[in-house]
């Protein structure tokens, strides 16, 4: 596990304690066709944000948009209308929900990533697998694919995080609706999705090294 790339700098790693050190993956927003991206989701990370908030700017986003809740309090948006990289990083600018670090940082590694997966670390005495977080839980789902009537028509949505926003709904049991694949114009391979596996930090490792515990 150790060779997974980080979502922090080395340095930050340096100084924090192994039970402090996590692992999970995600979606990538890239929309891949073959080797080649034909563009990009948004996807946001949403903390400190009260919940419909964060419903009232999903609802407002044109074509389909899922609403996860990453932990207590925080939350993740699926936009999956697909994007430029430069337009998908504007956009994630513009929402006043999106936190603007999620969003840089996205820009430096060259697409965003969400997880999607339980985040996990390995009990140092027993060498087991200890959840620190559950998966995100797929809580709503959201769509506008005729921007409410307007004449100018919603662009394509991603075919390959469609797919997996119906596995998640179906794997959770969770009560939304899903549009089918047939009545969506979309782009990308069905398999056109990438995963991230990466190390992260816990939020007490956060909090000690800004000096709040």
């Amino acid at each position: 596990m150790s060779d997974l790339p980080l979502d922090v700098d080395e340095e930050v790693l340096a100084e924090v304690e192994d039970e402090g050190i996590v692992y999970t993956a995600g979606v990538s927003s890239a929309v891949l066709d073959g080797d080649e991206a034909v563009g990009h989701v948004l996807l946001l990370d949403c903390d400190d944000v009260d919940q419909i908030t964060v419903y009232n700017a999903a609802a407002s986003m044109d074509g389909i948009t899922a609403v996860f809740e990453s932990s207590t309090g925080s939350f993740h948006i699926w936009n999956l209308t697909v994007h430029p990289w430069e337009d998908a990083i504007l956009t994630g600018l513009s929402w006043r929900v999106s936190d603007a670090e999620h969003v840089k940082q996205s820009y430096r590694r060259g697409r965003y990533v969400l997880r999607t997966t339980a985040k996990v670390r390995e009990d140092a005495e027993t060498g087991s697998v200890v959840h620190y977080k559950e998966a995100p839980r797929l809580l709503d789902v959201f769509v506008d694919l005729d921007r409410d009537g307007e004449d100018e028509p919603v662009g394509p949505q991603s075919l390959p995080h469609l797919r997996r926003l119906a596995s998640i709904a179906d794997e959770q049991d969770a009560d939304v609706e899903i549009p089918s694949t047939e009545d969506v114009v979309t782009v990308g391979a069905e398999n056109g999705l990438g995963v991230d596996r990466y190390m992260t930090i816990t939020d007490d490792a956060k909090a000690a090294l800004r000096g709040d515990a």
